[in-house]
């Protein structure tokens, strides 16, 4: 694939990642995941690299990392998502009470697996235009007990 079409796909992940991941409500439920210091700066920095200092390794290195953002998010985050907003109905003692907060941490909760799945394609898409066959991510995630 030449690299304007591998320019365009990460475009594309950098465009979903900023949008919907790279935001303050996030890095605070993020803090709930057994996720290393440091993961989402260096994807930030991937995606912010200029087109013409993006090398072979740095694809490697940066979709290596979105896969396994992508798979702690899915593994830690979304089973607990709703408990985690406050807005689960298994959990009416820690419920919000404040209606426009509720409405909103709902939506966030029905919308985030959503994006998380476009993010996980467009990495795919991006994997696939660059030709980088990354390694597993992980055999096993670590295990994680929440207070």
């Amino acid at each position: 694939m030449n690299s304007d079409e591998i320019y365009s796909r990460l475009s594309a992940v950098r465009e979903q990642y900023m949008s919907c991941f790279d935001q303050t409500w996030f890095r605070i439920l993020a803090e709930e995941c057994p996720m290393e210091r440091g993961l989402q700066g260096e994807i930030r920095l991937f995606l912010d690299s200029p087109r013409d200092e993006l090398e072979k390794k740095d694809l490697l290195y940066g979709v290596s990392n979105l896969e396994h953002f992508v798979r702690i998010i899915e593994a830690y985050l979304l089973p607990n998502i709703k408990e985690l907003l406050g807005v689960s109905g298994l959990r009416p003692d820690r419920r919000l009470k404040n209606r426009d907060q509720y409405v909103h941490h709902r939506l966030l909760a029905e919308v985030l697996p959503y994006n998380v799945s476009v993010l996980k394609s467009r990495v795919g898409e991006l994997k696939k235009a660059a030709g980088t066959c990354t390694p597993p991510v992980l055999p096993e995630l670590p295990e994680y007990r929440s207070a």
